[in-house]
């Protein structure tokens, strides 16, 4: 785990001391963008049966760091998610083969999301931006 941090680290040294790299030799010259990002989810699973609709909420939050150049950026974040899943109705299976009914249960996890994001600056007004994203996520459940 030691090990993972200090090569994290080593990558985002130069990004954050703002140090200039010359990835390109035309064009306009690139932008280190830094911040933290928060928000809420809430996500609905909906069964085939179409009978049972469990929820999962909760929180997430993280920090991040943006290269761009132009209208094209790769970001790479650091976040954790907190939610709570509810199920209702349903039979757990134990490895013996007892089947154990219950009516609601709630269990909650925690993960650390480590994505590296590319996008693009697709609308940009004075009022308002919108990006367009795609990426890769590593997720660790931590608890």
């Amino acid at each position: 785990m030691i090990k993972r941090l200090c090569i994290l680290l080593l990558f985002l040294l130069p990004c954050i001391s703002r140090a200039e790299i010359k990835m390109f030799k035309t064009g306009g010259r690139i932008h280190f963008q830094y911040g933290l990002n928060v928000g809420y989810n809430l996500n609905y699973f909906i069964y085939k049966n179409h009978n049972q609709k469990d929820i999962a909420s909760g929180y997430q939050g993280g920090l991040f760091v943006r290269v761009s150049r132009s209208r094209v950026f790769v970001q790479l974040d650091l976040d954790y998610m907190h939610s709570k899943v509810f199920i209702k109705n349903g039979t757990l299976t134990t490895r013996f083969g007892n089947n154990i009914p219950f009516d609601k249960l709630t269990f909650r996890y925690n993960t650390i999301g480590i994505p590296i994001v590319l996008g693009g600056l697709v609308v940009k007004k004075p009022s308002y931006k919108m990006r367009l994203y795609t990426g890769l996520e590593v997720d660790l459940v931590t608890k």
